[in-house]
């Protein structure tokens, strides 16, 4: 898969992130979690600048939306399940900025600033 058409296209960058987001963070199978993070670290290692762009602007997203709602375990318990999804979400950034060691030292560093802020979010480290 190639990113060519998403640098100009931030709907496209976010409903793109949104997909890896989803998968990486609500996938059924550990599996299917683990391949999302091979994927998004092997598009780190084609273009990291432009990965990390389509990520951010998801995770912005997601995170403006605030905290998802409470589940429900079940209605015969009626206990609510807080949302504990933290390692996830940062295991697909991670995955994000392990870019090859011929990215240049701006670029890596440009990278990372760009994450702080949103990485000290409460849904992202706990």
């Amino acid at each position: 898969m190639t990113f060519r058409l998403f640098p100009k296209l931030t709907c496209c960058r976010t409903a793109l992130g949104s997909i890896f987001l989803h998968l990486a963070v609500d996938g059924q199978t550990p599996d299917i979690r683990r391949q999302v993070n091979a994927s998004v670290a092997e598009q780190a290692d084609r273009n990291p600048v432009l990965i990390n762009r389509i990520l951010r602007e998801a995770l912005r997203s997601f995170l403006s939306k605030g905290p998802p709602a409470p589940l429900k375990v079940s209605q015969e318990e009626g206990a609510d399940q807080t949302w504990n999804k933290h390692a996830r979400v940062s295991s697909l950034l991670f995955s994000g900025v392990s870019f090859k060691d011929d990215v240049d030292k701006p670029t890596r560093h440009q990278i990372v600033s760009d994450l702080v802020v949103l990485t000290h979010h409460s849904l992202v480290c706990m």
